[in-house]
């Protein structure tokens, strides 16, 4: 009997195949799965895509869970047997409601921020100004950072007091020092962008810069700052500053981003007043004119190092060249000054009635003569003396010596003279001046001997 029961029992589970027809038996297959769906079964049903792909099956809570996790977009196409062809899933009546429930609504528009105002492109001449104007203010902080960097630095690697001693700079030193100044302007004006968002110059003239990139603030503007100096201004070195700046302009003035800010940031300026930019001009022409007034004080404030405080007179100097020992019929302060072209001291009397310049020029082409070299060194003097009479041969120690008078361009009441002797590695130079008094009178010979006699 429980044989029996047990043949019934697996004829009615396997009747809709077996003893319905051939015909019936699809939909009613497709009704039960259905039904099974509905159910929250796992029965899996749905094939889906991304982009070429096909994958599935995959169950309706399965897809649901998909699109509300932003897995799959509402809008993916899906398929299911007895579909004609593949639907969004958005528009597919089984889960269409169930699909609207998993997308979020917007929120209230209260909780969002305003869109920022766009405005036009800004044009070459603000973005100049602006440029022009935070360059001028941001060398005295600048030029603060260099001098403290040089006062804790070693003075073999950087020596502040010869970038304030007259005439020291060459060209150089010149340029390192214009690279220098010009590295942590942009480097302040970077951290003043990253910190600000603008500028005092693009705060002047109507101009912001809007990052097109997802970096961070901070790295975004090293980046733009160094590289508007490297190709906008090709760090700051004439002539090739002005032939990137006028490229520059060329794009700009077309209606182009320059060409270090294409697909990395867009450059606005909004609208100013003629009166605010007239203020603006003007800050800019008396930038510089503070500027000279704030360096001025402060190297006259520049603390003297302790060898300079300890100079003392004295009738006795020896020649760091040659070693050579000069004695004098007077006591001179003496300080001696070095450069890569240049050995030069500087005397100073401690009556102060008259004082000596005494120099080692290794810059010297080969084979230069005498008249040309006179020449040379009378256009180093110009802005310091003139020469006043015709050179004159004479000899010194039995050296060949040239000699000429010469003024003082700011005291026509003094007097000065200028001797030269030329040498296979470079020429030995002197100047003698004084401001109130002829140097006939003071009886200068001996001293300008001893001085020449040390180069042997």
């Amino acid at each position: 009997m429980l044989a029996n029961v047990h043949g019934l029992s697996q004829l009615w589970k396997a009747w809709p195949r077996q003893l319905l027809p051939a015909c019936v038996q699809p939909s009613v297959r497709e009704r039960s799965a259905r039904s099974w769906a509905r159910l929250g079964g796992e029965m899996a049903a749905w094939h889906y895509t991304i982009g070429s792909e096909r994958h599935g099956p995959v169950s309706d809570n399965r897809l649901l869970a998909m699109i509300a996790r932003d897995e799959l977009s509402p809008d993916v196409l899906v398929w299911r047997q007895g579909q004609a062809e593949w639907t969004p899933a958005c528009d597919t009546a089984d889960i269409k409601a169930a699909v609207r429930r998993a997308m979020p609504g917007p929120g209230p528009a209260a909780d969002a921020p305003p869109p920022l105002p766009e405005y036009p492109l800004a044009r070459p001449w603000p973005r100049f100004l602006a440029r022009i104007f935070d360059m001028l203010v941001l060398y005295i902080p600048a030029a603060l950072v260099a001098t403290l960097a040089a006062l804790v630095l070693p003075k073999d690697i950087v020596d502040i007091e010869m970038f304030a001693a007259p005439g020291a700079l060459d060209f150089r030193s010149s340029l390192s020092l214009l690279l220098l100044l010009h590295l942590l302007i942009f480097a302040i004006l970077a951290l003043v962008m990253a910190a600000f968002g603008t500028s005092l110059g693009k705060l002047i003239f109507g101009v912001r810069v809007v990052p097109l990139v997802g970096q961070n603030r901070l790295g975004f503007h090293l980046e733009r700052e160094f590289t508007v100096w490297l190709r906008g201004l090709a760090l700051s070195i004439i002539p090739a500053s002005i032939v990137t700046a006028i490229l520059q302009y060329r794009r700009v003035a077309e209606g182009q981003p320059a060409g270090y800010d294409e697909r990395k940031a867009r450059v606005e300026g909004s609208p100013i007043s003629s009166v605010r930019l007239a203020g603006g001009i003007v800050a800019i022409a008396l930038a510089p004119v503070l500027l000279i007034m704030l360096l001025t004080v402060g190297l006259n404030q520049f603390p003297m190092s302790k060898k300079d405080l300890e100079v003392t007179a004295s009738t006795r100097w020896v020649n760091p060249e040659t070693l050579g020992e000069a004695r004098f019929d007077r006591p001179f302060k003496a300080d001696t000054l070095k450069t890569p072209t240049k050995v030069n001291t500087f005397f100073d009397a401690q009556d102060s009635s008259v004082s000596m310049f005494f120099e080692y020029d290794v810059d010297v082409a080969t084979g230069i003569g005498s008249a040309e070299y006179a020449k040379r060194w009378a256009t180093d003097l110009k802005d310091l003396f003139t020469v006043a009479s015709p050179w004159r041969p004479l000899t010194i120690d039995g050296k060949r010596a040239y000699r000429a008078a010469a003024a003082r361009v700011d005291n026509a009441a003094g007097d000065a003279e200028l001797t030269f002797v030329l040498s296979d590695a470079g020429a030995w130079r002197i100047v003698v001046y004084a401001d109130a008094a002829k140097l006939a009178d003071l009886d200068m010979e001996r001293n300008v001997t001893a001085l020449f006699e040390t180069i042997d």
